[in-house]
């Protein structure tokens, strides 16, 4: 009786494991693609709230698949995109990630001397692209990210919109980048 239960275990256990797992790999359109409009080694000028005008790059953009989950004999893969977009000696790496076939996070994150400052990220699937009026200007086809800190600490608003990326970002102490043809 007791090799009987022990073959019934090991039966259930050979047969609830998967030999032949599917991948299913959530990829971005044409469309989609085109939410991240930068071009690579592109000078972009920038304002800041001095009047002061200065020149950003931008980085080569990169392109991954990532697993993020594995369950009932699926595995679930995300496709990336990243690119990197110099500041005034500040650096942001904004990434794009399609999690699902209704999901796409955009994340772009702030860094000065290699030091992380501030995240602003929004799931754009949910909140989408439209005309944004802020700081006395009109951003079309864009999207509005508020980062905070640390019990929710305001520290800044960024505008992105899919004709220029990154259109303008107000810091807490109310100084800010434009973008500027």
């Amino acid at each position: 009786m007791k090799n009987f239960f022990l073959f019934l275990i090991l039966i259930t256990l050979i047969s609830s494991c998967c030999t032949n797992k599917d991948t299913i790999t959530y990829n971005f359109t044409t469309e989609e693609k085109a939410f991240l409009p930068y071009q690579a080694q592109t000078v972009i000028k920038w304002q800041n709230n001095n009047g002061d005008t200065f020149s950003g790059t931008t980085s080569d953009k990169t392109v991954s698949v990532k697993e993020i989950s594995d369950y009932d004999c699926k595995s679930f893969e995300s496709e990336e995109i990243n690119i990197f977009v110099t500041i005034n000696n500040e650096h942001y790496s904004i990434s794009f990630e399609k999690r699902g076939p209704n999901n796409i996070n955009l994340n772009i994150s702030q860094s000065v001397n290699g030091i992380p400052k501030r995240g602003f990220g929004v799931d754009v699937s949910h909140f989408g692209f439209t005309t944004i009026e802020f700081n006395n200007e009109t951003f079309n086809d864009a999207i509005k990210l508020t980062a905070y800190g640390d019990e929710d600490v305001y520290l800044g608003t960024l505008i992105y919109s899919k004709t220029n990326g990154i259109e303008f970002i107000l810091f807490e102490d109310g100084t800010w980048y434009k973008r500027v043809e």
